[in-house]
């Protein structure tokens, strides 16, 4: 079971290229979710993979001073090995006017899946 778990995070985000940093991630405990952010100069990068998962959800970020979140639905396709996952482009998606803290946060059926991560753009 670990190395599945193993196995299935090293694939949350996308494939690593030569620059690239992972900024923050979360894996549920039993390892049928992960979420995280992966930052490869200038892009950032918005990632959910899941075995349990599947459908639509809303990915939703805010600045660090921000009260509220802005959400953008997105849906998870079939990646194989039945495993559903999406990766968002957070500059394509999401107003970025300021440099600095993020924080993302992923739903679906109005409900919270894991807690928010957080990056630096």
């Amino acid at each position: 079971m670990r190395f599945a778990i193993a196995a299935f995070a090293s694939v949350l985000l996308l494939p690593a290229t030569a620059g690239a940093t992972a900024l923050n991630d979360y894996c549920s405990p039993h390892g049928g979710l992960c979420e995280g952010v992966q930052w490869d100069m200038p892009h950032v990068t918005l990632g959910i993979h899941s075995f349990s998962r599947t459908g639509n959800y809303q990915l939703c970020v805010r600045y660090r001073t921000a009260r509220r979140y802005l959400c953008r639905s997105f849906s998870l396709g079939y990646e194989g090995s039945d495993r559903h996952g999406s990766t968002v482009r957070f500059q394509r998606h999401f107003p970025h006017a300021h440099h600095g803290r993020y924080y993302a946060s992923w739903r679906q059926s109005g409900r919270v899946i894991g807690p928010p991560v957080a990056f630096q753009y």
